[in-house]
């Protein structure tokens, strides 16, 4: 198994605009076949949510590497997927982020199995 986690920071102005995002992208994921898609907010240790900025992260999971490019290549294929990772893109300044070091994309392989495969 194979994962993809990508890193980044929103604004809190634009929190509900990023969660309408990711949704949409889940589905075109989905379409594509990313099997699972998960976003993830980090949040301060007494619950509460950051004033500023919120950090996020998404994680991917792929079988393999062969499935992770078929999905890629499709996202690229994909005029809707395209317009979608630009938007993104845009929703988050990713040249700022990458920039100041607030993005971040990580691949990870699983040493254990999923929990279903392990029950």
């Amino acid at each position: 198994m194979l994962l993809q986690t990508n890193t980044y920071l929103v604004p809190a102005e634009r929190r509900e605009e990023h969660a309408r995002l990711v949704r949409r992208m889940a589905d075109v994921l989905k379409r594509l076949g990313c099997e699972h898609f998960e976003v993830h907010e980090e949040i301060n240790p007494d619950g509460t949510i950051p004033p500023a900025y919120s950090r996020f992260v998404q994680i991917l999971r792929f079988r393999d590497r062969q499935h992770y490019q078929l999905v890629r290549s499709a996202e690229a294929a994909d005029p809707a997927a395209q317009e979608l990772v630009a938007e993104f893109c845009a929703l988050i300044d990713l040249p700022a982020q990458q920039q100041q070091g607030t993005f971040s994309v990580s691949f990870l392989n699983a040493v254990l199995p999923p929990p279903a495969a392990r029950a």
